[in-house]
């Protein structure tokens, strides 16, 4: 991956993130309640993750910016859209009917094999930008 095309790619990560997070901020009670139907964190616990995955979205993203902490960025991305992926199979697996979240007020999603290739697509940029961050 040449130097401009892992920073196009920090860049689109960069918003991505960013903008999912914030979203997620000014519709906090929104996606507390989508994260209680997922069934798979102790209720007194998802208040806090919610805030806690928000928070890690939006460090994602600022990192990403920023040339000396870009590899933390694209760690950090990375991890993120694993979990999403994961979770996108649970949902399919147990057939639990909800959107996905991601960017709350802004676009309401459902999950399935779309959103599974655009986060694939999104971790390939995150590891090209892990990899060649130079």
């Amino acid at each position: 991956m040449s130097k401009r095309l892992c920073l196009i790619s920090s860049y689109i990560l960069a918003a991505v993130f960013i903008i999912a997070g914030v979203s997620k901020f000014f519709t906090l009670s929104d996606f507390i309640s989508l994260l209680y139907k997922y069934h798979l964190f102790p209720i007194q616990l998802v208040p806090l993750l919610s805030v806690l995955l928000l928070c890690v979205e939006i460090t994602a993203g600022i990192c990403l910016i920023i040339p000396n902490l870009r590899k933390i960025g694209a760690l950090l991305s990375g991890g993120l859209l694993t979990m999403f992926l994961c979770l996108i199979g649970y949902v399919l697996i147990a057939g639990i009917e909800v959107h996905c979240g991601c960017f709350s007020f802004l676009h309401t999603r459902e999950m399935g094999l779309g959103l599974a290739i655009q986060d694939t697509i999104l971790l390939i940029l995150s590891i090209g930008v892990f990899r060649n961050e130079y």
